[in-house]
């Protein structure tokens, strides 16, 4: 988040930005696993950047 939050202060942000809030790590936004599954993965990692 730190990074997010610099990069936005700064206007250096590419696109959108989206704030992961009272989770230690990904992975627990939706804990229903049957809702999850609903959803989908790759809709619920749309944003998200792998680096």
């Amino acid at each position: 988040m730190r990074e997010g939050a610099a990069q936005v202060h700064r206007n250096t942000h590419e696109g959108k930005i989206g704030v992961r809030c009272l989770a230690p790590r990904d992975g627990l936004g939706i804990t229903d696993p049957a809702f999850r599954e609903q959803v989908g993965e790759d809709r619920i990692s749309l944003f998200r950047r792998h680096v």
